[in-house]
C-alpha cells in the first residue's frame, strides 16, 4: 500500500462523514479548552 492510496483513503473516510469529523474536532477542542482551565489556575494558585 502506497502512501497515495492511504492519504486518499484517509481524506475519503473524513470527507463522507462530515457530521463524525466534526463532533470530533469539537470533542478534543472542548477537552483541550477543560484541562487548560482546570490546570491554568491550579498553576496560578500553586505560585502564591
Amino acid at each position: 500500500m502506497t502512501m497515495g492510496v492511504i492519504r486518499y483513503k484517509i481524506w475519503y473516510d473524513l470527507w463522507e462523514n462530515k457530521g463524525r469529523t466534526l463532533r470530533v474536532v469539537a470533542i478534543i477542542a472542548i477537552g483541550a479548552f477543560a484541562v487548560g482551565t482546570v490546570l491554568g489556575p491550579k498553576s496560578l494558585f500553586s505560585r502564591m
